[in-house]
């Protein structure tokens, strides 16, 4: 077992435990009951030495790694292909139940133009404690390779794609950020 495995292991031991209660929203877009496929997209592409993975335990997804700055790195993402879109041209938001470990993360989403733009919404963990993020989606922020791209603006949900998960917040270290559900209204 490598150092990052066992390091990721035990930092999301303390926040696997914790029971939770759940809500509901007019919709839920991944559920975290089964397993889904979630694939890692990390600055190796560019030479860094971030890594991450996404692992589903107990009804919740964990977005765990190692953020490291070496090499002009920095950043580690996940992201899940939305096969069956459920939402609709009336979808207004996204809702998240995450748990954190204090750091701020990014909530993304694509959809199918093959433009290169992810539409971002900024959240901010407390350690150990479960928030609700609710997410308008006309205030997504356009991005493209981590430049804001004012002339584009966020889909339409039923045009989403997919979604995903980032850490860019310029500290070395490890990261967890467990996610109980992505919901819409």
């Amino acid at each position: 077992m490598s150092f990052i495995s066992k390091y990721l292991g035990l930092t999301c031991c303390l926040f696997a435990n914790t029971s939770v209660n759940k809500f509901t929203d007019t919709g839920l877009l991944v559920n975290f009951d089964h397993e889904t496929k979630w694939s890692p997209i990390n600055d190796v592409v560019m030479g860094g030495l971030s890594a991450s993975q996404f692992n589903i335990k107990e009804g919740s997804g964990f977005f765990t790694g190692v953020l490291s700055l070496a090499n002009n790195g920095g950043f580690a993402s996940v992201k899940h292909s939305l096969e069956n879109n459920p939402m609709s041209l009336k979808t207004t938001h996204f809702n998240l139940k995450v748990k954190g470990d204090g750091r701020t993360y990014q909530f993304r989403i694509r959809d199918n133009e093959k433009n290169g733009i992810a539409y971002k919404f900024d959240f901010k963990t407390i350690p150990n404690q479960w928030r609700k993020i609710t997410i308008p989606i006309k205030s997504m922020k356009s991005s493209y390779r981590g430049r804001h791209m004012p002339d584009f603006i966020a889909p339409p949900a039923h045009k989403v794609s997919q979604v995903s998960f980032l850490i860019a917040d310029k500290k070395n270290g490890a990261f967890c950020l467990e996610v109980k559900s992505i919901s819409f209204n």
